[in-house]
C-alpha cells in the first residue's frame, strides 16, 4: 500500500506501554519516597541516597512516558529516552533499520535516521528487542511511513 502524500503522523508506544510505564513511575516514586521519609525522621543519612533515586525514577518514567516522533509538514521531532531533536527534512539523508545499542549491549531494531552530516541518530520509539513477526512488520511499517514523510 503505497503511503505517498504522508505530511504528518505520529509514532508513540502502544497505550498499555505507556500505561504500564505511568504506573510503574509511580509506584516507584511512591516507594522511594516513602523510604526517603522514614530515613529523614528516623535521622539516618541513607535519605541522601534516596533522593537522586527518587529523582532518576521521576525522570526516566517521564521520558519513557514521553517516547515519540512526531513527523510534520518540514521537521521531524525526536523525543527519545534522553534527548529531544527537532530536524527538517533538508537535515536527513534517508531511514534505515539497525541494531539497537545500549551502552555496551546490541540486540533488537532499531530505525535509525541518516543525518547528511554523516551521523545515525536512533529512534526510541522503534525499538524492537524481541524478533517476533509482529515486532519486524511494525518495524517495517514504522519506516515506510518515516521513508514516505522523507519523500513527501
Amino acid at each position: 500500500m503505497p503511503l505517498c502524500g504522508v505530511s504528518e503522523f505520529e509514532i508513540r508506544p502502544p497505550w498499555a506501554a505507556r500505561v504500564y510505564v505511568a504506573v510503574f513511575s509511580s509506584v516507584w516514586c511512591a516507594v522511594v519516597a516513602s523510604a526517603g521519609v522514614r530515613a529523614a525522621v528516623a535521622g539516618s543519612v541513607s535519605a541522601l541516597v534516596i533522593l537522586p533515586m527518587l529523582c532518576l525514577g521521576a525522570a526516566l518514567g517521564y521520558r519513557l512516558f514521553r517516547l515519540e516522533v512526531r513527523a510534520e509538514r518540514e521537521t521531524l521531532t525526536i523525543r527519545n529516552t534522553w534527548s529531544t531533536r527537532t530536524l527538517t527534512r533538508a537535515d536527513i539523508e534517508g531511514f534505515r533499520t539497525g541494531v539497537l545499542t545500549v551502552g555496551s549491549l546490541t540486540g533488537g531494531q532499531v530505525v535509525q535516521v541518516l543525518m547528511r552530516d554523516e551521523t545515525v541518530l536512533p529512534l526510541d520509539v522503534t525499538r524492537s528487542t524481541f524478533p517476533l513477526p509482529r515486532s519486524r512488520s511494525r518495524l517495517q511499517e514504522r519506516l515506510q511511513h518515516l521513508r514516505a514523510w522523507h519523500t513527501g
